[in-house]
């Protein structure tokens, strides 16, 4: 199944952008709403069926020379904002680390900011996660 690209977010993708580059946030990795838009189209239908990828799988999917494993974490945090932003689920929680099989640090810091939510522990990954399941499963 293809998505379509939805003009609001791109809209508000290109915003976050200027918003970021104002910060001087500087990850190295040039990131678009055209490459939000990609990882969105990526991370949808992993939802959907309810499974999560590592950074690893996510970044080889994504097909950018420019983003691998490592440095995907800035896509991934730049997708849930704008998820979040929308009051839906943040849609980066089913890209996780092979090894501790969870998103990285910057994603607790998130789910802090966003939801008010202590990340220290499983309980708050495992609820944003069941909350993506849930916003995303096929009618």
């Amino acid at each position: 199944m293809v998505f379509e690209p939805d003009p609001l977010l791109t809209s508000l993708a290109l915003g976050r952008q200027r918003e970021r580059e104002a910060e001087e946030e500087d990850s190295g990795v040039p990131i678009d709403a055209t490459l939000m838009e990609r990882a969105r189209q990526i991370l949808i239908p992993i939802a959907r069926s309810g499974q999560r990828v590592t950074y690893v799988q996510f970044a080889a999917q994504l097909g950018d020379p420019a983003i691998n494993a490592r440095n995907s974490g800035e896509l991934l945090t730049m997708v849930s904002e704008l998820e979040g932003g929308f009051q839906r689920p943040l849609l980066g929680v089913v890209v996780v680390s092979q090894l501790t099989k969870r998103p990285g640090s910057r994603f607790c810091d998130l789910i802090r900011e966003m939801r008010g939510w202590d990340c220290d522990d499983e309980e708050a990954y495992l609820k944003e996660l069941a909350l993506v399941y849930e916003f995303w499963r096929p009618v």
